[in-house]
């Protein structure tokens, strides 16, 4: 249980009170609504139980109030923002509907209700002072209010993993200041609007996993400081367009999942940063231009529509690429030997197509998987060298440097929480905050 706190008055009155990652279990005590004047609360990462106490109302100069990863339940107090400005109850058990006076409270700048059993709709009446929105993962249902265009000074808005529908709103162009939008995994539909190209500060884009269709938007060639974009598992149609490779600080382009159409642009060459391109399960046929050679993580081409000779100028400047995919798609003729040449690949999918001949040889390393093509051959493949098989089994230098290296913190760690103990650690609860609402 929270320890039983004194009123303060001795040094001043208490201002900041930080609990935040302990063991904690119970309720929330009354001798802390004693304190008048406390302005931060941090009880997080605890084990607290039972409902939110509606004395905190009575703590009118209360600003930051962190209640997070705790199991609290019930419903959330009407008033409770009535002075909070910052407000986090999220990975809590907390039920019941997001009431108008929650949200419309003109001191509250940012909340976070993530991961919780929130119902009923999102309110139309939203304070203007809100800069920073979580709600992801409730289940929340309704639209997105238009209304959330008026928010001018809204930085960060998710609300992924609800059953929101209805239309991405138009307003919703008008907060320029947006760099975060997840609206991932609800059932929004109809067309993405193209005041979304309006948002030139967003860096994330998070759309996959619901039901909007149409094309892809020119106007998405503004948002030149987009980084991830992800619209997957949608029912986009269209081409991809030739824009998209205008955003050179995106790093992460995920389009699987859509009933895109036509070739990939020649352009996607020049996207000197992208890092992982995920574009299957679409239509795409046509010719595969060259891919820049800044991909490293994946490069996803399966269940399309491409046919003819897998070319080698398509994929011989993928030097650190590690996962190439091309499986279930029409092409044919033989496996070109470029492809034994890229030093990273760790996977390789040919599987489903028409490909014949004799499978080159490959690193020891490296996973080739051709089933479902009838006329192709792996008889070249070699046996494991002695020396190939001692790099799969044995660890790198830098694994067995990482290792003793780990041994020697985790001795000091011991050596000095034996001596001091957890209770002489400082803790900087701005700092905290600070790296609470950053990410």
């Amino acid at each position: 249980m929270v320890p039983p706190l004194s009123s303060g008055q001795e040094n001043g009155p208490l201002k900041e009170l930080v609990l935040s990652m302990n063991n904690f279990a119970g309720e929330i005590p009354d001798g802390i609504f004693k304190h008048g004047n406390l302005t931060l609360l941090d009880l997080s990462l605890n084990q607290l139980t039972g409902s939110i106490p509606e004395e905190f109302n009575n703590l009118t100069k209360l600003e930051i109030l962190l209640l997070n990863e705790n199991n609290f339940s019930g419903s959330i107090p009407i008033g409770l923002t009535k002075y909070i400005k910052v407000l986090d109850l999220s990975y809590n058990n907390i039920t019941g509907e997001l009431h108008t006076d929650l949200l419309s409270a003109p001191s509250l700048e940012s909340i976070d209700f993530t991961s919780n059993g929130l119902t009923g709709s999102i309110p139309v009446n939203l304070s203007r002072n809100l800069y920073r929105i979580r709600l992801g993962g409730n289940q929340l249902n309704g639209t997105l209010p238009a209304s959330i265009g008026d928010l001018s000074r809204l930085f960060y808005l998710e609300l992924d993993g609800n059953n929101l529908s209805g239309d991405i709103p138009k307003n919703l162009g008008r907060c320029k200041n947006l760099t975060l939008l997840n609206l991932a995994s609800n059932n929004f539909e109809n067309e993405l609007p193209p005041e979304l190209g309006n948002l030139s500060n967003l860096v994330v884009i998070e759309l996959q996993m619901n039901k909007i269709s149409g094309t892809i938007p020119n106007q998405i060639s503004n948002l030149a400081k987009l980084s991830n974009l992800n619209l997957s598992h949608n029912s986009l149609s269209g081409e991809i367009p030739f824009q998209i490779s205008v955003l050179q600080k995106l790093s992460n382009l995920n389009l699987q999942g859509n009933n895109l159409s036509g070739s990939i642009p020649t352009t996607i060459s020049n996207m000197t940063n992208l890092i992982e391109l995920q574009l299957g399960t679409n239509k795409l046929n046509g010719t595969i231009p060259e891919m820049p050679s800044s991909l490293t993580t994946a490069l996803n081409l399966s269940h399309n529509c491409f046919s003819g000779s897998i070319l080698s100028s398509s994929f011989s400047n993928l030097p650190d690429l590690e996962i190439l995919d091309l499986s279930h798609n029409n092409f044919s003729g033989p496996v070109p030997d470029s492809l034994t040449t890229l030093q990273s690949l760790t996977l390789l999918d040919l599987s489903n197509n028409n490909l014949s001949g004799t499978l080159p040889t490959f690193h020891s390393w490296v996973n080739v998987i051709i089933t479902g093509n009838a006329l192709l051959s792996n008889s070249s493949q070699v046996q494991i060298s002695n020396s190939d098989s001692k790099r799969k089994m044995l660890p790198s230098l830098g694994v067995i440097h990482f290792f003793v290296l780990g041994a020697f913190v985790g001795l000091f760690v011991g050596i000095f929480l034996g001596t001091y103990g957890f209770d002489k650690i400082q803790f900087d609860p701005y700092r905290y905050i600070i790296y609470r609402f950053i990410i």
